[in-house]
């Protein structure tokens, strides 16, 4: 009976994103979730258990399930040894940037993004981490002008077109790209 009246109560993502998170971290973490969806403009947050630390997740969006894939089930735990530069190349809002930068901590991780609501949560997520650094760009086989089509952020897809006018963001070229000196450059 509670339970139905609070269901009425919370927006659907947000219920989904509750149930979500009860189920793996259990109900008084969840209530404090809420508490944190509602003080925080609708934008959850879900522990890095690396470093006790949070990473900012959105309700009804395809984050949990990313969430999921590298925080629960471990799939990005992967010996690399000693890296000295990373890059992730279509960093969505940064989650394995952060996963990265809280198992590796002394190399740079370049966090590349295009899509602008991915982008503005990556910043999010990044803000802690100084050796992640977050640009606005796509990873090209050439340079070009790319603009996002169809762009379904809450289904995890974006269609990417080139086009001659209307930049809306930059695509680097993927030589050119994982040269050093280029992402100097493009951080000053």
């Amino acid at each position: 009976m509670l339970k139905a009246v609070v269901k009425k109560m919370v927006r659907k993502d947000h219920w989904r994103f509750l149930s979500w998170y009860r189920s793996y971290f259990g109900l008084p973490p969840a209530i404090h979730a809420y508490f944190h969806l509602l003080w925080n403009g609708g934008i959850g947050c879900a522990p890095n258990k690396l470093t006790g630390g949070s990473v900012f997740l959105r309700p009804g969006t395809t984050d949990q399930n990313v969430y999921h894939e590298i925080f629960i089930e471990e799939e990005y735990n992967i010996d690399l040894g000693n890296p000295k530069f990373m890059v992730d190349a279509g960093a969505h809002i940064g989650l394995s940037s952060v996963f990265f930068a809280s198992k590796y901590p002394k190399p740079i991780v370049v966090a590349m993004e295009p899509e602008a609501s991915n982008f503005n949560m990556l910043l999010l997520n990044a803000q802690l981490y100084r050796n992640i650094k977050p640009i606005r760009a796509g990873l090209w086989s050439r340079k070009a002008h790319l603009r996002i089509q169809d762009s379904m952020p809450q289904h995890g897809v974006s269609v990417y077109r080139r086009i001659h006018q209307a930049v809306a963001f930059r695509a680097l070229e993927f030589a050119t790209s994982c040269r050093t000196s280029m992402f100097h450059k493009s951080m000053s």
